[in-house]
């Protein structure tokens, strides 16, 4: 019994030997951890801070080395440069300046057009000067060549306008009046075919007299064809192929013979029955032109007043 309680002893001790031991190496492997993170940590607010004042050297050295035109180059650079190489430096950086003065600054020509100077003479000098000459021969050449352009084309607009004066002048724009009158229809309509009974106007004309502008050397037919396009009336011709002279066959669709055998177009000029075709007849200002249609061969409208 003593034994166990013994062996019972020694196994407890044991046991508590070894949690013992565990506890205390995983407290070590604990804090080595902690120590170990905190040196990392300790390492990365290092190399940051480190970062930071790389970059606040080098903003530090871009503006001691960036200066304005005219300024000397800092005395840092001055003491880690060569004395011949910051003199070189200068001599070129006093060009750079020289040539953008220049590039910058028209010369004072006359025409307006700005023109630079960048001769070797001018790159050297401390400041650009602006251009005092007069102008080239190229411009003037230019100058010369532009003017006599410009005469060329007055001369040609002047004699485009002559012409057209000339040719307004020859042809003067006239007027005359011009009727349309079927009366002799409305005494003769049992004569009448059925079928054109509704398109004889009460008032016994087409076309009331109506005045219409014409230009020198148009003739009754040029006048008709016109007026009947402007007023919408139908109108229908023919012309012969030997002469070339029209023949009124319908005017608002009343044709020849629609009322007897012996009816037909016929005209007058100033109260005047002319001898020739329609096309033919050549007016003349303030003419009075009628447009009869006559059921007997023109005698109802008083066609046996012939114009000799």
């Amino acid at each position: 019994m003593n034994r166990k309680i013994v062996r019972n002893i020694c196994f407890a001790a044991i046991a508590a030997v070894i949690l013992s031991a565990a506890f205390f190496f995983t407290e070590d492997k604990s804090d080595r951890a902690k120590n170990a993170g905190s040196e990392q940590l300790s390492q990365y607010d290092k190399e940051a801070q480190e970062g930071i004042d790389s970059e606040t050297e080098l903003s530090h050295n871009e503006r001691e080395t960036t200066h304005s035109p005219g300024q000397s180059v800092s005395a840092k650079a001055s003491a880690n440069v060569p004395q011949d190489d910051i003199s070189a430096a200068g001599e070129e950086t006093l060009k750079k300046q020289d040539n953008a003065s220049q590039a910058a600054e028209p010369s004072g020509t006359s025409g307006g057009d700005a023109s630079y100077d960048d001769s070797p003479e001018t790159a050297t000098s401390s400041s650009a000067k602006p251009e005092t000459s007069s102008q080239t021969p190229e411009a003037t050449e230019k100058a010369l060549s532009s003017a006599t352009a410009e005469a060329a084309a007055d001369t040609a607009v002047s004699a485009v306008q002559q012409e057209a004066g000339k040719t307004s002048e020859n042809q003067t724009v006239m007027s005359c009046t011009i009727s349309v009158d079927c009366n002799t229809v409305l005494s003769n309509m049992k004569l009448l075919r059925e079928n054109k009974k509704e398109i004889i106007p009460e008032s016994g004309y087409i076309l009331a007299p109506t005045e219409i502008s014409f230009e020198n050397g148009e003739t009754v037919f040029n006048v008709l064809r016109r007026i009947t396009k402007i007023e919408k009336i139908q109108f229908e011709f023919s012309t012969t192929p030997a002469t070339g002279s029209a023949y009124v066959e319908g005017i608002g669709n009343l044709y020849e013979m629609d009322c007897g055998a012996l009816s037909g177009w016929t005209y007058s000029v100033n109260g005047l029955f002319p001898s020739v075709s329609i096309s033919e007849c050549v007016l003349q200002g303030g003419d009075i032109v009628n447009l009869y249609y006559t059921c007997d061969l023109g005698k109802d409208a008083g066609s046996a007043v012939a114009a000799e």
